[in-house]
């Protein structure tokens, strides 16, 4: 969790509570894609690789 909040957990794209809470939580989606793309598509060096923010 930490990882994916870091680039942008001080630079919000908004003053605006919902478009920050909006913009959160497709990060949170992105972030939750590819774990799962890591489970069901990726194996051996793949899916122990991490992204590259």
């Amino acid at each position: 969790m930490a990882g994916i909040l870091r680039p942008g957990n001080t630079n919000l794209p908004s003053a605006d509570f919902a478009i920050n809470a909006a913009w959160m939580t497709e990060a949170l989606i992105a972030h939750d894609l590819l774990a799962w793309m890591r489970l069901v598509a990726l194996d051996g060096d793949l899916a122990r690789a991490e992204p590259d923010y």
